[in-house]
């Protein structure tokens, strides 16, 4: 418990004290002789020096406490939540805690001297200026609001801050006192719930989707918002202040009833799929779902009608479009044959199953002979046509379902037959393909000769990966390519 030090001892309490210890140190004897004037002053000055030794403790002690109680207020002045400012009339800052720097995003040392409005947003200049004229004019207590420019150190960026300020002059009359309060959130939670109200009205009377509001207690509508006239066609006023299972539109009335019913113990009940009926008498499909929300010190209930007539019908356009992505994602645009990605699916399965059943496949590359010419002839329009064209012949000359082709690019395609007996029955396809390629082309009155060389490789003889039978069946091709062209090539 801090010492009382608001009275310290008179002085004939002192000097009686001062005596007792001058006795006890035994300078003075027991029996009071008559002392000599020297004696007597000798005595005198003890007791005085012994009084002021005393003096000097408690005045040591009274210094040690005021040190106290002023390392405690810096504590509790520099580490406060708020600012504390000291302003000259122009707003310098004369003194300032440690908190101010970190509100104003700058250090203590560098604040003392600076003008205290250099930090405000300058909008808001006029409100500060007129606060501090009036504590200075008048004397009396003003606050204001006023917005800060805050450099947020991670981010770099700056950022207004809202921060009330108290203002009230000191002892001085060209100084006044001041704290800084942080009231950003405060303030923005504040301008949120005044905004609240009518942002959420607008939102009510502005969706898309019907709303109704019941009373928790009976199940009457007792609000609704202007969308559910048009997705029901029943007014406002047909279905105000009825309970929810006497509406017109609502089909399956046990399940209205028992869904208000069920929000007595949940707080939320959704159906997906629910059907209504329009006052026209068509039936419409919606997404019904309600919650229990607290309104001031009452529960409400909230009911959301959605019309998913027009989600549904997104759904399958975004499911035939998946389709088309996945089609265009395997297949050449130009001929609709699978491309590369699907072709290498394609022969992984096949490679696998006849590991399995120790069969054989074949891999067939083809192209055609001189096909540059025609492009730079007869344009590429044509040359387009004449590959959807070979690829339309090719795919039938094809006779098993299992069996594919693909178009790698260009002029380039490759055929698999999966589960062969023999090699001789690639070459055998391989020569149909190229005799029904060889005849001739009309496209838009020209009149096209063009012929195909094919390279076979046959799984397992000449590769048991498509990386190996690629590579072969194209070194087969170029073979045959060498060897005059308009022929088939085994590796």
């Amino acid at each position: 418990m801090r010492k009382d030090i608001s009275n310290p001892l008179g002085r004939s309490e002192l000097r009686r004290l001062a005596e007792e210890r001058l006795r006890a140190s035994g300078f003075i004897p027991e029996s009071q002789a008559s002392p000599v004037d020297k004696q007597r002053i000798l005595y005198e000055l003890s007791v005085h020096q012994i009084e002021l030794e005393m003096q000097n403790k408690e005045l040591q002690q009274a210094y040690n406490e005021i040190q106290k109680e002023h390392k405690r207020f810096s504590d509790l002045y520099d580490f406060a939540p708020v600012g504390y400012l000291t302003l000259a009339r122009d707003s310098t800052i004369l003194e300032a805690n440690l908190t101010i720097d970190k509100m104003l995003s700058c250090e203590r040392s560098h604040l003392k001297g600076a003008r205290f409005s250099s930090f405000m947003v300058h909008a808001d200049l006029p409100v500060f200026n007129s606060m501090m004229q009036k504590v200075f004019q008048s004397k009396t207590y003003e606050h204001c609001e006023v917005r800060i420019e805050h450099v947020d150190p991670e981010k770099a960026t700056s950022l207004p801050q809202t921060f009330r300020l108290d203002a009230i002059t000191s002892d001085s009359p060209e100084e006044c006192r001041l704290t800084f309060t942080d009231i950003s959130d405060a303030r923005r939670a504040l301008d949120a719930l005044k905004n609240n109200e009518a942002q959420y009205r607008c939102l009510f009377d502005a969706a898309q989707e019907g709303i109704l509001i019941l009373d928790y207690k009976s199940g009457k509508i007792v609000d609704a918002n202007p969308f559910i006239a048009h997705l029901i066609g029943f007014s406002l006023d047909e279905i105000e202040g009825k309970e929810l299972w006497e509406i017109g539109f609502i089909l399956d009335k046990e399940l209205a009833r028992n869904t208000y019913l069920e929000l007595q113990t949940k707080s939320y009940i959704r159906y997906s799929n629910l059907p209504l009926q329009h006052k026209s008498g068509k039936v419409i499909e919606v997404e019904f779902f309600c919650y229990v929300y607290i309104s001031g010190d009452e529960k409400a209930i909230q009911c959301n009608i959605r019309d998913i007539t027009l989600q549904k019908q997104l759904l399958e356009y975004e499911k035939k479009q998946n389709q088309i992505i996945e089609q265009l994602a395997m297949h050449d645009p130009l001929t609709g044959l699978p491309n590369r990605r699907l072709l290498s699916e394609r022969v992984s399965l096949s490679l696998a199953q006849c590991r399995r059943n120790n069969a054989m496949a074949a891999l067939m590359i083809f192209d055609l002979d001189k096909f540059k010419p025609v492009n730079d002839t007869l344009g590429h329009a044509i040359g387009d046509i004449l590959l959807q064209q070979v690829a339309s012949r090719s795919v039938e000359a094809l006779q098993r379902g299992e069996d594919s082709i693909a178009r790698l690019g260009g002029d380039e395609f490759v055929v698999l037959l999966p589960q062969i007996v023999a090699i001789s029955n690639a070459v055998t396809m391989a020569e149909k393909i190229r005799k029904k390629i060889k005849e001739p082309y009309t496209i838009e009155g020209h009149t096209i000769d063009i012929s195909c060389s094919i390279g076979v490789a046959v799984f397992p003889d000449h590769g048991e990966d498509e990386l190996n039978l690629m590579k072969h069946a194209d070194e087969a091709l170029y073979r045959a390519k060498n060897n005059g062209r308009n022929q088939v090539m085994v590796f």
